[in-house]
């Protein structure tokens, strides 16, 4: 697969994809891609014998046609169009750990230093 957009790399163009090879290329389950056939999300395969295949440039067009360019804010999920929040500058990260304002005076306040008398 090319860099740039999901473009099937030379070798893997015209090579039938199964319904394993679409999930693994997606990184979803194998099921995930049934369903996804059944509601119409992805395009129909060709069935071959007992087994379905898709053309892999019917997979990637598709895939482009779903995935945002870079520069656009706004993201198509299942035909809904959903603007994209600016790009704001992240605070800096607290340490992880129990909010020390949170616990009671007695808990947080040093206990005073004992003098030991001889």
């Amino acid at each position: 697969m090319n860099d740039k957009n999901c473009e099937p790399a030379q070798g893997e163009a015209g090579k039938p994809m199964t319904k394993e090879m679409v999930a693994d290329f997606m990184s979803i389950a194998p099921r995930t891609v049934e369903s996804w056939v059944q509601q119409g999300i992805l395009p129909k395969p060709t069935v071959i014998g007992r087994r379905a295949y898709w053309h892999p440039k019917a997979i990637h067009t598709w895939l482009n046609s779903r995935l945002p360019a870079p520069d656009s804010q706004t993201l198509d999920i299942g035909g809904a169009d959903l603007a994209l929040p600016a790009p704001t500058a992240s605070p800096k990260a607290k340490k992880p750990g129990r909010p020390r304002s949170a616990l009671p005076a007695c808990v947080t306040a040093k206990p005073p230093k004992s003098r030991s008398t001889k």
